[in-house]
């Protein structure tokens, strides 16, 4: 049933996705499930508003005391509300009913000092590991575009060509490709990862797709990178710890040239939306000298 307002969350559409699951929780009464709940609590976080947060989350308890996820969530609005001591005591309830619930451990380092020291060990000691190694670190690099079985098609994606250009700027720095039990693993996100080795150093560079983070699909990670300042906040919200900024970047060298247009934009269209991509749609509308470079546009575009 949830697998509808998934779909709509790849695609960009949280506001919408959002209104239309809050609908229907009101329509279904004493029928909408945590589960409901628990993704209407992430996305009241996308937006920041913790007043919403914390209704959902409380539902979520009401209709399941013992779900965990509805536990989190409830420790994070307490948390971020200054609200100590209840933060604290869900955190404590989420863990003794799952000991090793990453979301709770995390919060559980921020808030209590004596945690500091630890934080994250395993990832603290898998870098260590690394810095001692002699010889080569091996890495792996995945993409959303390593799934696309048509060779042809995967050289539209975006991802597909900043892994290579990546790929080539770490053999540089002496680094090695290793598919098989790798030291590194670099996370590309086009989707949320699902494979980790946890022997490895797992990373991920969030550069696409935020609305399909939630709070708890990035825990496994031991470091995560954010392309976006403005997302960062909501990242910091959702109780993550080891999150940096990484900017979006190109292997590109710009050229001098006289500006002929207002606006531009190079991208590939998107076969799900109509008008391609929401950018160019909101772009059009402005009335600007607005022009589009990329593939697929022929159907939508002048």
């Amino acid at each position: 049933m949830l697998d509808r307002y998934n779909q709509m969350l790849s695609r960009g559409r949280l506001p919408q996705a959002m209104s239309e699951l809050e609908e229907e929780c009101v329509n279904l009464g004493m029928g909408c499930t945590s589960r409901h709940c628990n993704m209407l609590v992430d996305m009241s976080f996308h937006s920041l508003d913790l007043k919403k947060a914390g209704f959902w989350s409380a539902r979520a308890l009401e209709t399941q005391p013992d779900s965990v996820t509805a536990l989190h969530h409830a420790a994070l609005v307490a948390w971020n509300l200054k609200e100590s001591r209840a933060a604290m005591e869900m955190v404590r309830k989420c863990l003794d009913l799952q000991p090793r619930h990453q979301g709770a451990t995390d919060l559980l380092i921020l808030m209590d000092s004596q945690y500091k020291a630890e934080r994250r060990r395993r990832t603290i000691d898998k870098i260590e590991r690394l810095r001692k190694k002699r010889g080569a670190i091996s890495v792996c690099l995945h993409t959303s575009s390593d799934r696309e079985t048509d060779p042809q098609m995967r050289l539209l994606w975006g991802d597909h060509w900043v892994g290579q250009e990546l790929e080539k700027e770490l053999a540089g720095l002496g680094f090695v490709q290793g598919r098989e039990n790798p030291d590194m693993d670099i996370h590309l996100f086009g989707s949320p990862p699902k494979d980790f080795d946890e022997s490895a150093l797992n990373m991920v560079w969030l550069h696409s797709h935020p609305d399909m983070v939630t709070t708890e699909n990035l825990r496994q990670l031991d470091c995560i990178f954010c392309a976006s300042s403005h997302f960062l906040p909501k990242l910091s919200a959702m109780g993550y710890v080891n999150v940096e900024l990484m900017p979006a970047c190109t292997a590109k060298t710009p050229v001098q040239a006289r500006l002929e247009h207002d606006m531009i934009f190079l991208g590939n269209a998107r076969a799900s939306r109509p008008d391609g991509r929401a950018i160019v749609g909101d772009m059009i509308r402005t009335g600007l000298d607005f022009k589009v470079w990329g593939n697929l546009w022929e159907s939508l575009l002048p």
